[in-house]
């Protein structure tokens, strides 16, 4: 009887680079370490920009003045050196979409423009797209579920892994961290955190939470239904971790 061999593909996933906030030697480090490991599957779980004019109640304050210029451009210069395979839009990018129709015609000209620099970009790099949306931002791949995240909760952890019924990865609350559950079924979720210079992110300086902020990203393999994933971490405002001989 011939011996089964299983194929195993390369996976790697992170999250929340919004645009040119990204931490220079976070990037440096990331895209050091995936041109090393070359991975099948790259996955980018959302917010490739930070889209600051467009937030809402940006209007008549600072944050409106705020150019999307350099936030697209190094975006996108992003995007071409991770080169994802799936990108789960995350927030930030979404008010690109709801900013299109922008009663006030300024708005929605240059949302409806980056928006379509955007997609252009991910159709230049082959890479499938998910909306931000609860049921439909979801990729899943070697039985676990990547997506930006829908829940923005102290125990988001918990909360994601509930939603999918398994395992999930996600970004969104900036907060890395692993939550492996009790029962039969492995409903396991991780989080990425976020590859952002925080310092830069003016906007959370007042808030407690942001104490908790931190980079990493995940890597691992998977086989149809099956990944083995391992969390690399970091603290806020230092550089990542690896496990040793990783890189």
């Amino acid at each position: 009887m011939a011996a089964i061999v299983r194929k195993w593909k390369r996976i790697v996933a992170l999250g929340c680079t919004h645009g040119n906030l990204i931490d220079p030697k976070l990037k440096d480090q990331v895209l050091k370490f995936v041109k090393k490991y070359r991975p099948d599957t790259r996955v980018h779980l959302g917010d490739v920009l930070e889209t600051t004019a467009l937030r809402s109640g940006a209007q008549g304050t600072r944050d409106e003045q705020v150019s999307l210029e350099p936030d697209l451009e190094q975006g996108l210069e992003f995007l071409d050196a991770y080169a994802p395979t799936h990108i789960t839009w995350g927030n930030h990018d979404w008010r690109l979409w709801l900013n299109a129709n922008n009663p006030k015609a300024v708005f929605a000209a240059v949302a409806k423009s980056v928006k379509k620099s955007l997609l252009d970009k991910a159709k230049e790099l082959h890479a499938r797209t998910y909306d931000y949306h609860y049921r439909n931002n979801i990729a899943k791949i070697g039985g676990v579920h990547y997506m930006h995240g829908i829940s923005y909760a102290q125990n988001a952890l918990s909360k994601h892994a509930e939603f999918v019924k398994g395992r999930a990865v996600f970004a969104h609350t900036h907060r890395n961290g692993i939550l492996a559950t009790e029962g039969l079924i492995d409903s396991s979720s991780i989080n990425v955190g976020t590859l952002a210079d925080i310092s830069k992110m003016t906007y959370a300086h007042q808030r407690l939470a942001t104490g908790a902020w931190a980079p990493g990203i995940v890597f691992g393999e998977y086989h149809q239904n099956e990944s083995h994933l391992w969390l690399v971490t970091g603290k806020q405002g230092g550089s990542l971790i690896f496990p040793p001989g990783v890189m």
